[in-house]
């Protein structure tokens, strides 16, 4: 995909490059048109739209609760937009992770440098009950599978073996976090674990994730950070817990309004986060 379809865009809906790309996954992107009508976010007019179907390379959404699509703000005293990705593709659709990857290396090659993802995700421990959040700090691919897999031999000048020590940025994460707080989120930092689907995790799975130091599983976000990494953006990311992994306490029934809530309070966060 080129940079150029997203600039072009950009000039279209009369905004500079967005400077943060929230991604809001699953049933989280749902909430945005309420947190946006909202009075206290009445400084953010919203200026375009753009499906996935729209832009050359971008595969259409089988998942559920994904409305695939880019929505853009535009601050008017500020004179900065932000774009709210809704929904994202995943492996379990049949897709490469390069093809996966693609909603995010376009913007990023268009210009935005500071990426903001969100999933939801099982808890891996007792203590990370339903409409926890978890702030991203580390992750464990159990995909076996790489977006970075072939670089070397399509672009041999510019491959390297990417360090991933520092891959989620503390800086960004600390001040997000600090926003959900004000909201009186229950936020806690953790390690996400990415499986590739579709199916959910058997308890010995879930044993073994969380004895490898897993705190949540889901089935996105880590081949998004992986190539946003290789191409030097800040990457931050939140897993909103909507139940406990199979084995972890009693089974219980997804509660979807208080993902709902959570959810809102997330995207207030993230508004308030950009606005500074």
């Amino acid at each position: 995909m080129k940079s150029a379809d997203f600039q072009e865009k950009y000039k279209e809906f009369d905004i500079p490059v967005p400077e943060v790309h929230f991604v809001l996954g699953s049933l989280i992107g749902s909430e945005l048109d309420e947190v946006s009508k909202k009075t206290s976010f009445s400084k953010w007019e919203k200026r375009g739209r753009i499906s996935f179907s729209e832009m050359p390379d971008l595969h259409s959404v089988s998942a559920p609760f994904h409305k695939a699509c880019y929505e853009y703000f535009y601050h008017k005293e500020k004179n900065k937009s932000v774009c709210f990705q809704l929904g994202r593709l995943h492996g379990y659709e049949g897709l490469t992770a390069q093809e996966v990857v693609k909603t995010v290396t376009g913007p990023q090659q268009a210009g935005t440098d500071c990426f903001v993802l969100s999933n939801i995700s099982g808890g891996l421990k007792k203590e990370l009950v339903p409409g926890s959040i978890v702030a991203i700090t580390d992750h464990i691919n159990f995909t076996g599978q790489s977006p970075l897999t072939g670089l070397s031999r399509k672009k041999k000048k510019d491959f390297y073996f990417l360090d991933m020590e520092k891959a989620y940025d503390s800086k960004s994460t600390s001040a997000i976090v600090e926003k959900m707080r004000e909201k009186k989120l229950n936020v806690s930092s953790g390690v996400y674990v990415g499986v590739s689907g579709p199916q959910f995790e058997t308890p010995a799975e879930v044993r073994l994730f969380a004895s490898c130091g897993g705190d949540v599983v889901g089935m996105s976000t880590i081949w998004e950070v992986i190539a946003l990494r290789y191409l030097k953006a800040t990457v931050s990311a939140f897993s909103i817990v909507a139940n406990p992994a199979c084995g972890i306490g009693e089974s219980v029934e997804i509660d979807h309004s208080l993902l709902k809530s959570c959810a809102t309070a997330v995207i207030e966060s993230f508004f308030d986060f950009a606005e500074k």
